[in-house]
C-alpha cells in the first residue's frame, strides 16, 4: 500500500519533481561564477563563440526596432548582419529587448540554466509518454540531461536547447488531439533558436500531419493544405527576422565549404573526403543533425 502512495505521490507531482531535479543539476554541472557571469565576464571567456554570441545581442540590444527584425546595422558595415548567422539565440534576444532593462544583460548563463532544466524536463516528459511510470521516467531524465552530446553542446548555446527535440518526439509519440499545432509551435520556436533544430522538428509535424490526413476521405488534399499552410507560416517568420527576401551580406567567392552552418551540412560530412580539396574550418555541422 505503501508503495503504491510513493508511486501515486511522484505520478501527481512528476513535473515538479523534475524542476526540482532540474534546478538541482543546474548548480551541478554549471560553476557558480559561469552562472552569475557578466558581460565582461563573458568577453573574457577563453572560448570565442562566446564572445561573438553576445557581441551580436550587444549590438541588436543597442538599436532600436527595425524591420526585419533581426538584422542589425551596426554589424558589418556598411551592409549590416543578421544575429542570426552571430549564432545569438534570436529567441532569446527579442525577449531580452522586449524587457525593461536599463542595460544590457548578459542573457547567455540564464540560456545555458534554461537549457539544463528544460532538458531534465522535457526528457521525463518523452520517457513518461513512451510509457515509462514515474520514477523510472525522472531517471532518463537525469540520463539525457547528462549525455555527452548534449554536455558538449554549450559552446553553441542556441544548440543546446535538445528540450525542443524531446518534446516533439513526446508530441510525436503520445498523439493527442492537437499536437499537430503543438509542433507548429516547435517549429517556430525551432526557427528563433537555430535552423538546425527546425530541420529535426518540422518533418515531425509533417509526419503528424500525414498521419491524420490518412484518415480523411481527401488526405492528399487535407496533408497539402495544411503542409503548405504551415511553410507559408515559417516564410513569414523567416521574411520579418530577415532570413529570406531581403538580400544577403556579399561572401567571397570561394566561401562555400568554409564554414560547418550551410545546407548540405546535414548530408555531407565535412573533412570527410567528400569535399576534396577544401580546407574546412568546422566540422560539426554534420553532428548537429546527427
Amino acid at each position: 500500500m505503501r508503495v503504491h502512495a510513493v508511486d501515486g505521490f511522484f505520478e501527481k507531482y512528476l513535473t515538479v519533481i523534475s524542476i526540482i531535479i532540474g534546478s538541482i543539476l543546474v548548480f551541478i554541472i554549471v560553476p557558480i561564477p559561469s552562472i552569475t557571469a557578466s558581460v565582461s565576464d563573458w568577453h573574457a571567456s577563453t572560448h570565442p563563440d562566446y564572445s561573438m554570441n553576445l557581441n551580436g545581442f550587444l549590438y541588436f540590444w543597442a538599436e532600436p526596432w527595425h524591420f526585419p527584425l533581426l538584422s542589425v546595422k551596426g554589424l558589418g558595415i556598411p551592409f549590416g548582419f543578421n544575429i542570426f548567422y552571430t549564432d545569438s539565440y534570436p529567441l532569446a534576444a527579442l525577449i531580452a529587448k522586449i524587457l525593461p532593462l536599463s542595460q544590457a544583460p548578459n542573457i547567455y548563463p540564464a540560456c545555458i540554466a534554461a537549457a539544463i532544466l528544460l532538458q531534465m524536463v522535457s526528457g521525463t516528459y518523452l520517457a513518461r509518454c513512451c510509457g515509462l511510470r514515474s520514477p523510472a521516467a525522472l531517471m532518463v531524465g537525469v540520463m539525457l540531461t547528462f549525455m555527452p552530446f548534449f554536455l558538449f553542446r554549450f559552446v553553441h548555446i542556441a544548440l543546446a536547447n535538445h528540450w525542443i527535440i524531446l518534446i516533439g518526439l513526446a508530441e510525436t509519440i503520445r498523439h493527442r488531439p492537437g499536437h499537430q499545432g503543438r509542433l507548429v509551435l516547435l517549429s517556430l520556436i525551432a526557427l528563433l533558436t537555430h535552423a538546425y533544430l527546425l530541420a529535426m522538428i518540422f518533418p515531425l509535424f509533417l509526419i503528424a500531419s500525414l498521419r491524420a490526413a490518412l484518415l480523411t476521405p481527401t488526405p492528399a488534399r487535407k496533408f497539402l493544405v495544411e503542409s503548405m499552410g504551415t511553410v507559408g507560416l515559417m516564410v513569414g517568420l523567416a521574411y520579418s527576422i530577415g532570413l529570406v527576401g531581403h538580400g544577403l551580406t556579399p561572401l567571397p567567392p570561394d566561401n562555400f565549404g568554409q564554414a560547418s552552418l550551410n545546407l548540405l551540412s546535414p548530408f555531407i560530412p565535412q573533412r570527410s573526403g567528400l569535399l576534396p580539396g577544401r580546407d574546412i574550418i568546422d566540422a560539426t555541422g554534420y553532428q548537429y543533425e546527427g
